[in-house]
C-alpha cells in the first residue's frame, strides 16, 4: 500500500479547498482579528461547506462537467492516482475527503504573508488560520503530518512552549530538510493557527487576548471589505505598501519606457490606501443565469486623487442607451467620459520624451479642426456619454464581417464656426488625405456625403476605412454606413439578454463592457480557419496548432453566455470599483451523451 506523505496530503487538501467556493463576509471576521495589522497580502475562504453544495447544484456545474478537458482529466491515469491518495487519506484519518473539507475547511480560512518592517523579500513569513468543527479529526491530521515527516528525517523534533499561559508546540527540521522552524496552536475556540514564524504564532496568542490590535482594527482595511460583497468565494486583501516594496526591489528596468511603466505604477501605488479583491457566486438559484464575479476595490488617499479625477469623479451619470444597441451586437461598451481628463491621462501615461510627439499631434488636429483648440474647444464639447457596439454583417451570401459603431454624445450648436463643423471638417479631410494615399490599394476613392435611411453619412466610396455622421446631439463614427446608421436608428427595446445581466449589476455601473460569448463564438466557428490562420501567422506556429488552441479556448467558453467588465467611481474620487463577470444560463445543459 503506497504510503501518506505528507506532500500528497496536503495537496489533495488544498485541492478541494481552493477549488470550492465560500462566502465573503462573517465566518472570517474573528481570523481577521487574529491576523497581523500589517499583513502585506491576505486571502480568505469562508463558507467552504454551504458554497460548495449551492454551487454543485447550480447549472453551471453541470455545464463545466461536460467540457471535453474536465472528461478528458476524469478518464486520465492522473485522476486515478487522485482517487487512490483520496481513498489513502480517508483510511489513514478514519474520515471521507468531504467530512475532512466541511469539518476542519468548512467555516473559514485566512492564509496571510507578512515581511517585517525594513525587512527583505526573503524573510516573508506566511501563517494559516482555520476554524475546525471536529478537533479530534484536526489532531489526527497534524499528526499523521508530524509522523511521515519524522518517518523521512526531515522533522527532528516536536518541543512545547508556553506564551501568555498558553501553549504552542515548535516543529524543528534537520539541517538537510533546509527548512524554517514552524509553529502551531489550537485556541480554546478551536481556531487553528500554523507558522514558519514563531512571532507570528505568538501575535496570535497575544491577539486573542486583546493585548494587541488585529487586520480587521485597521481602518484602511474595513473601508475595502464595506465595499466589496457579502457573499463572495475568495477574498483578497493586500496593503499596496508590500507591493511598492516588491517593485522597489525588483530588477531595474533596462529602457526609458519600461522605467516610464515603473515610475507610473509606484505612483498609483502611493496613492492607493488599500487593495482588496473578491469572486463571488450570484444567482445559483435565479432565472436569469448563474454570475461568476470578481470584484476589485481600490481605496484612494484624498491627498494623492489629482485634479483631473476629481473632475472626471464628479460628472453626473447618465443612463446607458441600451435601447440603441441592435440585438445581434456582439460586444458593446457604455463608457461614461471626462475628455479633457482623458487627455490629460494621456499625457501623465505618455513618457517625457515622448510629450512633444503629443503637442505636436494636438498642433494638427487642432488644423483639422478649422483652428479650434482640441483642449478648450473641442474636448469640452465631447460627452460624457459613449456608447460602441460590435456587430456582424453581410459581405456576400453566407459571409459576414464585423464591424463597429461609436455614438459620442456631442454639446455643439449649428452653425458653419461651430464645434460641430470643426469636427466635420476634421473628419472629412483624414477620409481624402486617406484617399490620396496609393499604400490603400482600393483604387480610386472619393469623399461623398450620402443620405441613407435618412441619416446623413459621410464616407469614401466605393469602400471606406469608416464612416460617420453627426446629428442627434451625436457624433456617430462607424465600420460603414449601415453600422453608423444602426447606431442613429430609432430607439428599440433593448434585448432580453441584455436586461437580464441587471441581475448582476452590470447596468448598475458607470462604464461598462459585455460580450456576448454565444454570438462571438458562432462568428469564431464560422471563420474558424481564418482566423486559426491569422493567429499561427502572428505566433509563428503551425495552422494545426494555432486551430486547436482555438478549439480550446471555444470550448471554455461554452458554459457561459455573456462576459462583462465593469467600472465606477464614488463622486468623491477615493474609491474605484471594477468587476469582470462571467453569466451562464440558468437552465441545464443538455446531457453529455
Amino acid at each position: 500500500m503506497r504510503k501518506l506523505t505528507t506532500p500528497r496530503l496536503l495537496a489533495l487538501l488544498l485541492t478541494f479547498a481552493v477549488t470550492a467556493n465560500a462566502r465573503g463576509a462573517g465566518p472570517a471576521d474573528s481570523l481577521f482579528r487574529l491576523t497581523p495589522p500589517d499583513a502585506g497580502v491576505t486571502l480568505a475562504i469562508e463558507d467552504l461547506r454551504g458554497h460548495i453544495r449551492e454551487f454543485l447544484a447550480s447549472p453551471l456545474a453541470g455545464r463545466l462537467a461536460g467540457l471535453p478537458l474536465v472528461r478528458t482529466w476524469l478518464a486520465s491515469p492522473r485522476f486515478a492516482s487522485f482517487q487512490a491518495a483520496r481513498r489513502q487519506i480517508e483510511r489513514g484519518l478514519n474520515a471521507t475527503l468531504e467530512e475532512i473539507r466541511d469539518n476542519l475547511f468548512g467555516d473559514a480560512v485566512v492564509l496571510t504573508l507578512r515581511i517585517p518592517p525594513q525587512g527583505r523579500q526573503d524573510e516573508a513569513r506566511g501563517m494559516l488560520l482555520v476554524r475546525v468543527r471536529d478537533r479530534a479529526l484536526l489532531d489526527r491530521l497534524v499528526d499523521a503530518i508530524n509522523h511521515d515527516q519524522k518517518r523521512k528525517g526531515e522533522l527532528e523534533r516536536i518541543e512545547e512552549r508556553t506564551h501568555h499561559g498558553v501553549t504552542y508546540r515548535v516543529r524543528e527540521f534537520t539541517p538537510q530538510a533546509r527548512r524554517p522552524t514552524e509553529c502551531y496552536l489550537t485556541l480554546v475556540d478551536q481556531t487553528f493557527a500554523w507558522s514558519n514564524s514563531e512571532e507570528l504564532i505568538l501575535g496570535v496568542i497575544e491577539r486573542s487576548q486583546n493585548a494587541q490590535k488585529g487586520l480587521s482594527d485597521q481602518p484602511a482595511f474595513q473601508r475595502v471589505r464595506e465595499r466589496l460583497p457579502e457573499r463572495a468565494v475568495l477574498s483578497l486583501f493586500i496593503d499596496p505598501r508590500f507591493l511598492a516594496t516588491q517593485l522597489a526591489e525588483a530588477s531595474k528596468p533596462s529602457t526609458a519606457g519600461d522605467a516610464h511603466l515603473a515610475d507610473l505604477v509606484q505612483r498609483y501605488l502611493e496613492a492607493l490606501v488599500y487593495l482588496g479583491g473578491a469572486v463571488e457566486l450570484r444567482g445559483a438559484t435565479s432565472d436569469s443565469g448563474v454570475g461568476l464575479v470578481l470584484h476589485v476595490e481600490e481605496a484612494i488617499g484624498t491627498e494623492n486623487i489629482p485634479a483631473w479625477l476629481k473632475r472626471w469623479a464628479a460628472m453626473p451619470v447618465s443612463q446607458p442607451g441600451f435601447d440603441r444597441v441592435p440585438a445581434s451586437a456582439i460586444a458593446l461598451v457604455s463608457a461614461h467620459m471626462d475628455f479633457p481628463a482623458l487627455e490629460e491621462l494621456v499625457r501623465v501615461m505618455t513618457p517625457g520624451t515622448a510629450q512633444n510627439w503629443v503637442d505636436n499631434l494636438l498642433l494638427s488636429v487642432q488644423g483639422l479642426m478649422l483652428g479650434r483648440d482640441l483642449r478648450t474647444a473641442i474636448l469640452p464639447s465631447l460627452g460624457p456619454s459613449v456608447l460602441a457596439f460590435l456587430d456582424t454583417e453581410p459581405v456576400s451570401r453566407g459571409v459576414s464581417k464585423l464591424s463597429f459603431a461609436i455614438s459620442i454624445d456631442l454639446k455643439a450648436g449649428p452653425g458653419e464656426d461651430g464645434v460641430a463643423a470643426a469636427i466635420d471638417n476634421g473628419l472629412r479631410t483624414i477620409l481624402a488625405i486617406y484617399a490620396l494615399d496609393p499604400k490603400h490599394r482600393r483604387g480610386p476613392l472619393e469623399v461623398q456625403t450620402q443620405n441613407v435611411r435618412g441619416v446623413r453619412v459621410t464616407a469614401l466610396t466605393p469602400s471606406s476605412p469608416f464612416a460617420y455622421a453627426i446629428g442627434d446631439g451625436r457624433l456617430v463614427l462607424g465600420g460603414s454606413a449601415d453600422s453608423v446608421v444602426q447606431a442613429l436608428a430609432p430607439a428599440g427595446a433593448p434585448s432580453s439578454r441584455l436586461v437580464s445581466l441587471r441581475a448582476v449589476g452590470v447596468s448598475e455601473a458607470e462604464s461598462f463592457l459585455r460580450i456576448d460569448l454565444e454570438k462571438l463564438r458562432a462568428f469564431a466557428e464560422s471563420h474558424r480557419s481564418a482566423i486559426a490562420r491569422r493567429i499561427a501567422s502572428r505566433k509563428g506556429a503551425a495552422v494545426e496548432a494555432a486551430t486547436q488552441d482555438l478549439d480550446h479556448v471555444l470550448s471554455l467558453l461554452s458554459p457561459f453566455q455573456d462576459a462583462f467588465l465593469t467600472g465606477s467611481i464614488t463622486p468623491d474620487a477615493r474609491s474605484v470599483h471594477r468587476r469582470f463577470g462571467l453569466v451562464a444560463p440558468a437552465e441545464p445543459a443538455e446531457t453529455v451523451p
